[in-house]
């Protein structure tokens, strides 16, 4: 397996970015957590529908993602699990409905 080289400059970015994204993370449970239940479950299925409409593009992005790590000499079991098909998409759209069926979805 290769593993990539990151020089100090693009570390340094990548680690910003990083904590960037942490924070609005935490913000955003922060949000979630004051939204009524009913709210919460709403976006939820607002998310499972935009993993269906957006299947094509998913695919396409799973394609290269699959493509890349297989010329980094990734192993079988890995690509299988990297890989995504219509019914793995579909799989994930249900999973998140389910959630949103909970009393509460996501919690307080």
């Amino acid at each position: 397996m290769n593993r990539h080289v990151i020089n100090p400059a693009d570390k340094a970015k990548l680690t910003a970015e990083l904590r960037a994204m942490g924070r609005k993370a935490r913000e955003a449970a922060r949000v979630l957590g004051r939204m009524p239940a009913g709210q919460k479950a709403q976006a939820l299925r607002s998310a499972a529908r935009a993993v269906r409409v957006a299947e094509a593009a998913i695919l396409e992005a799973n394609a290269l993602d699959c493509a890349e790590a297989a010329a980094e000499g990734q192993n079988a079991a890995f690509l299988d699990r990297l890989l995504l098909n219509a019914q793995r998409i579909e799989a994930i759209a249900a999973s998140i409905e389910d959630i949103a069926a909970l009393p509460d979805p996501v919690g307080a």
